[in-house]
């Protein structure tokens, strides 16, 4: 069980470290802001989200949601499949 604990501990870290990396590149413009980083901490749960999801989740307005998905897809934070209310939001890889 402790090599097993190791080895996942091991990965969780190695993937935090690239993370810091990546983020310590990125230019001020493309960095999240701090609601931006509340949401990415809601997709970290979820696989996928939609607007409305976000409204209920964090009590914002459906502008401020729009708002916040618009630019971490712009960033490349997020994915977006469909092009209607019906659409929805992923984890870019």
């Amino acid at each position: 069980m402790e090599y097993f604990t190791d080895g996942v501990k091991f990965s969780l870290q190695s993937a935090l470290g690239r993370v810091e990396t990546v983020i310590d590149k990125l230019t001020i413009e493309d960095r999240p802001t701090s609601k931006e980083k509340d949401v990415l901490q809601l997709f970290q749960e979820r696989k996928e989200m939609t607007s409305s999801d976000l409204v209920k989740d964090l009590n914002i307005s459906r502008q401020q949601a729009h708002n916040l998905l618009k630019s971490l897809v712009e960033k490349g934070f997020l994915g977006k499949k469909g092009k209607t209310k019906a659409s929805y939001y992923f984890i870019s890889s």
